[in-house]
């Protein structure tokens, strides 16, 4: 039996809990380490979950990666914290996947269809402009089911269109569903930038729907966010109006020149599901603007 530690306890570290929990008896999970801060100390699925530096000084045989931070993390393990290459196990998307036609897979979908019903009634009776976006649209132009990826991501452009937003949905009472809401840095401390919508299920054993539904800024003739501590940035035209894709019956609306968009977001093999993509290959990232 291997034992092994799990990096990260979001949604790519709990999908290789998952998968090694079928597996008996081959794999005796130590822990889980992760960056955040505030889960040290803490257990997941009665499994500890402790600093990366604790690794040092650890008896184990791997440590299991994957996901969209799996080349930082590899780079963390191998440089900074002198685990050697060969103990490294990286999973691919596929690997750790749900099952498409599973009834966990069904649950998830079905949660995603209860959330989009929900705020696409908010956005219409409200007029508020949004747009369906980043591994979103994927799923939409490749025909996937939205649950497929790990959040369904839209954008907003104002915040005021946030500050709507989470009074509505403060006002609704839907007892399977979390929402949660985020500030700004700086002299946008006391304003909402992003709204957070999951539905409640037993996380040890299935995914949440998680809607991640972040505000833009216009900044000259593009607009931007913060992303894993980059600056996203999207040019005005693809959000200077809009189209819309079929999905389930709800017409969802994307960004204007949908396949150009892509490309600049993704690069040029978008259209090729990648088994080992990264955040850091997204095109649209800067440092600082």
């Amino acid at each position: 039996m291997k034992n092994v530690v799990i990096f990260s306890v979001s949604y790519y570290g709990r999908a290789i809990f998952r998968k090694l929990k079928k597996i008996p008896n081959k794999y005796n999970i130590i822990c889980f380490i992760d960056n955040d801060l505030a889960k040290h100390g803490t257990e997941f699925a009665k499994i500890p979950i402790f600093s990366p530096n604790k690794l040092t000084g650890m008896d184990f045989d791997q440590v299991l990666i994957a996901g969209r931070s799996m080349q930082d993390q590899a780079h963390q393990l191998e440089y900074n914290l002198q685990v050697p290459k060969y103990k490294i196990r990286a999973f691919k998307k596929s690997e750790v996947a749900i099952s498409k036609n599973g009834s966990l897979s069904n649950n998830k979908e079905r949660s995603t269809l209860e959330i989009i019903e929900i705020i696409l009634k908010v956005f219409n009776n409200n007029e508020i402009d949004y747009w369906f976006a980043y591994s979103s649209l994927l799923a939409l132009y490749r025909g996937e089911k939205l649950s497929s990826y790990s959040d369904v991501d839209i954008i907003l452009i104002s915040y005021h269109a946030a500050d709507v937003l989470w009074q509505e949905l403060s006002s609704l009472d839907f007892p399977n569903i979390e929402i949660s809401k985020y500030y700004g840095r700086g002299n946008n401390s006391q304003k909402i930038n992003k709204i957070v919508i999951k539905s409640l299920v037993n996380i040890e054993k299935e995914e949440p729907a998680v809607f991640d539904i972040c505000v833009k800024l216009l900044k000259d003739d593009i607009y931007v966010s913060e992303i894993d501590g980059l600056t996203d940035y999207i040019p005005v035209k693809y959000f200077s109006g809009f189209t819309t894709i079929e999905y389930n019956n709800f017409q969802l609306r994307v960004p204007m020149g949908l396949t150009e968009h892509l490309e600049f977001v993704y690069g040029k093999g978008w259209e090729i599901p990648a088994d080992y993509w990264a955040t850091s290959s997204m095109g649209n990232l800067t440092e600082r603007i």
